[in-house]
């Protein structure tokens, strides 16, 4: 079992582990001193986590129908910057500018090195 195998190579014997309730968890650890928690859905503390994901991949399948490897990184790139300025709106377009006139040109190679 993977997770057995990982617990043993990573920590030591009198190691505390906290984890959810995951049956494999459950069953591989138990040389460990375990303490698992069931979350209930609905439970907020990663609500805003899970708003974040849902809102990511809306933006990837709404504006490029999917993903692709080889400018991942740029799709994400590209929602972050959307996202840490969407309250920016009224000054949207004189920063777009500013931020044109101040770059240097790049090529393909150059946006997917």
């Amino acid at each position: 079992d993977e997770v057995k195998r990982f617990a043993e190579c990573s920590f030591e014997p009198s190691s505390k582990v906290n984890t959810d309730a995951l049956q494999s968890f459950q069953t591989a650890l138990k040389d460990f001193e375990h303490h698992f928690e069931v979350f209930e859905k609905g439970n907020g503390d990663l609500r805003w986590v899970h708003t974040l994901i849902s809102n990511v991949k809306s933006f990837v399948l709404g504006t490029y129908h999917g993903l692709g490897k080889k400018h991942l990184q740029a799709y994400f790139d590209e929602f972050a910057s959307r996202f840490n300025r969407r309250f920016w709106q009224d000054q949207l377009f004189s920063r777009l500018a500013y931020a044109v006139m101040d770059s240097h040109i790049l090529g393909y190679v150059d946006l997917t090195r």
